[in-house]
């Protein structure tokens, strides 16, 4: 144990840390199931990751929103937010400790804001407003970037048609009142993956791997996230967003 401690005090005072992820995608696209799969492939004995996932349990608005978005999408994603952005100033001590996959990163809820915004769910001013709070919460909690964003996407047709088939209610509901809010939210996570990061992004088609539904699909996915990973962490000389050097896994 002493040893272990003694380690970590090297990281810290060394400034090293290991890899911070966000991913991003629309409801459907599959993020959650290629966190999910990255935790179990990479969470090997010498390198531990964990995954962070939103508390939508938490939220006071969500059934408020999902019955009438119009009047409660700014306080709920207000919420979550908050709450995202309380969670982020916790877990990133714990960068010195193991790996990090947040799902979906703080990025993804700006996302939805603007796509609720677009449809008319919020309005000018309440957007505006939520940005603002987006950006001073950033920087007074000193969040870091995510050192690498898997940004999963697929057609909004596809996407629709996974909504059907899983049967979430409140998602149903979102495609009967509204189905062009599925396009707009494919079109934003395409537009972020192309022109917002500031790190460097591994683009995954669920469609064209769909590694949902197959074992062939699910090790091409995860082997597509190492390649990319190899490459841009060996370009980058290995540092992170916030310029600590970086513990990666021997195996990229």
């Amino acid at each position: 144990m002493a040893a272990e401690n003694l380690e970590l005090k090297e990281r810290i005072d060394n400034n090293l840390r290991y890899p911070l992820i966000g991913v991003v995608g629309p409801m459907g696209s599959g993020k959650s199931t290629l966190s999910e799969l990255m935790v179990q492939l990479w969470n090997v004995p010498d390198y531990p990751v964990r995954k962070c996932e939103e508390l939508y349990e938490e939220n006071p608005f969500l059934s408020d929103f999902y019955r009438d978005p119009k009047r409660y999408s700014f306080s709920c994603q207000t919420f979550f937010l908050e709450s995202k952005a309380r969670q982020l100033t916790k877990i990133m001590p714990n960068l010195s400790q193991g790996s990090i996959i947040v799902d979906p990163a703080l990025e993804m809820d700006r996302i939805f804001a603007r796509t609720q915004a677009s449809v008319g769910w919020m309005t000018d001013a309440e957007l505006a407003m939520y940005e603002n709070l987006y950006d001073l919460l950033i920087e007074e909690r000193g969040i870091i970037d995510p050192d690498l964003y898997l940004v999963v996407n697929a057609s909004p047709d596809v996407i629709r048609q996974r909504v059907k088939e899983r049967g979430r209610e409140f998602e149903l509901k979102i495609l009967r009142d509204r189905p062009d809010y599925f396009d707009n939210l494919c079109y934003q996570v395409a537009d972020f993956a192309k022109n917002s990061p500031k790190a460097p992004v591994i683009n995954i088609d669920s469609q064209r791997l769909n590694y949902v539904s197959t074992p062939y699909g699910r090790w091409n996915a995860v082997n597509e996230v190492m390649v990319w990973s190899s490459y841009y962490f060996r370009r980058d000389g290995s540092c992170g967003s916030d310029g600590s050097k970086l513990i990666l896994p021997s195996f990229l």
